[in-house]
């Protein structure tokens, strides 16, 4: 810049004016839901470039949505299972999009049930245990039976119920929520 005042000075300055990086973010770090149906992901993501002397933005888009203005990482938790995408919006509002972030939840807990009941006693077996994370199947079938641990391939025979006798059985795994079962043993 050049200024000239009225008695002819002349004063100059150069000035050096930048453009700021395109705005852009990424996703740092995911954790899946641990139980089925549960709402225990969280995603955690960052701004960067763009203009935000004081922060950015955060927008989550997808099956839990919520907003956040802050700088540095930012974390969204309490997530279902579903596809994401965060919009990172910086102080002139510009805004970027991430690449959609799928979360995960395991199948729900479960497992095969058979029956056999005579007039001598009943059995219940349990096979094909499936779904939830990591670990033991836990059964329990209420009326003095359980919770009995089970671990995966293996089957679960009761022996010597009493027929006529209704179990309210729970299968789950890992302390997450399972699969209630009414057996009624009557012949």
């Amino acid at each position: 810049v050049r200024v000239t005042d009225a008695t002819g000075t002349i004063i100059s300055s150069i000035f050096t004016i930048t453009q700021p990086q395109p705005l852009s973010g990424s996703v740092i770090e995911t954790l899946n839901v641990y139980c089925y149906s549960g709402r225990t992901g969280y995603i955690k993501a960052i701004g960067v470039g763009g203009y935000a002397p004081t922060g950015y933005t955060y927008n989550l888009v997808g099956p839990v949505t919520s907003g956040l203005t802050r700088a540095g990482v930012v974390t969204f938790d309490g997530l279902a299972a579903g596809n994401y995408t965060i919009q990172i919006t910086d102080s002139l509002a510009s805004t970027y999009t991430t690449p959609t972030i799928t979360l995960v939840e395991p199948n729900p807990v479960g497992a095969s049930i058979n029956t056999l009941t005579t007039i001598t006693g009943s059995s219940i077996t349990f096979s094909n245990f499936s779904g939830g994370t990591s670990g033991n199947y836990t059964v329990n079938c209420g009326n003095g039976l359980g919770p009995i641990s089970v671990v995966p391939g293996n089957n679960l025979t009761l022996t010597n119920l009493i027929s006529g006798t209704t179990y309210n059985t729970v299968i789950s795994r890992n302390n997450c929520p399972g699969t209630n079962y009414i057996i009624n043993l009557s012949w």
